[in-house]
């Protein structure tokens, strides 16, 4: 680890979307966020380009594909759990600000 790399750790995080003007506002790679539209429901949700997503509306991803678990109502809302890498800071329950250790946020 080089001084100008961050250290990241995951963050788990549940998200809704609603469809604005009948799309979700995002774009995928496969599981993965690769874009958000600024405005629409993806947005709205806090979704951030990188996000890996682990589940939609109760379902694993790594067993169906992302389009193929959403609900062929398109006004029900898309129920998500997300996986953000997110830079890892030390908190007040480390042992040692700055020790190496693995955390993950929930």
């Amino acid at each position: 680890v080089t001084k100008d790399m961050k250290k990241m750790t995951k963050k788990k995080l549940c998200v809704t979307l609603t469809r604005v003007n009948g799309s979700l506002g995002i774009a995928m790679s496969g599981n993965v966020v690769s874009a958000v539209h600024a405005g629409g429901g993806g947005d709205k949700a806090g979704l951030a380009v990188g996000d890996y997503v682990n589940e939609v509306n109760g379902y694993d991803t790594h067993l169906s594909s992302f389009g193929s678990l959403l609900p062929k109502d398109k006004e029900s809302p898309v129920k998500m759990r997300l996986t953000r890498m997110v830079e890892w800071t030390p908190s007040k329950c480390s042992p040692q600000a700055g020790a190496e250790e693995s955390v993950t946020a929930a």
